[in-house]
Formats: C-alpha cells, structure tokens, sequence
C-alpha cells in the first residue's frame, strides 16, 4: 500500500515549490522531475530517472506471451444467459 499526501503546488520567489513530508526523501539523491506534455501531468520520482513513456516502449516491444492459466480462468462452459433484446423466436 502507498501513502498518499495532498499539496498543492506554491511560488517561492521566481520557482514553484512543492512541500513533501520530511521522512518521505532521502537528501542525498536526485530528484527526476517529468511533464507530460499529453496531459500536462507532473512525475516525481527521486533515485533512478524514471520516464512513463519508458514503460510503453517496454510494452510496445514485448512479444506476445500466451497465459494458459488465464486462457483457463476466461473460459465459459455455461450458456450465456438470455438478455431483453433477444426474442422469444430465436430461444
């Protein structure tokens, strides 16, 4: 489970700011900072530089893996059950 905090972003000076809770960053690594251009959407992210389009391009080239458990799991054996829009003449 994540923790969650609600800020708001605040100007200091010429910069924005941004308050985060003291024990949740480590002073001595580098904080990545990412704008979606798309949805105007801020990343922060603090350690290894981190990129969301890196996880697209991740799915993008992954091949195909079939999941036969899964295949196993989706599989109906039972009729579909009537709805309103089918009539009586095709049951």
């Amino acid at each position: 489970m994540s923790d969650v905090v609600r800020t708001r972003f605040f100007r200091n000076g010429g910069s924005v700011a941004l308050r985060i809770p003291a024990g949740w960053f480590d002073a001595e690594q580098d904080v990545t900072l990412v704008r979606d251009q798309r949805t105007g959407r801020v990343y922060v992210t603090q350690g290894d530089a981190f990129d969301p389009e890196d996880f697209f391009d991740f799915m993008r080239d992954a091949p195909y893996v079939r999941d036969p458990a899964l295949e196993e799991l989706s599989r109906r054996d039972d009729p579909p059950r009537p709805s309103a829009w089918d009539s009586e003449d095709s049951a």
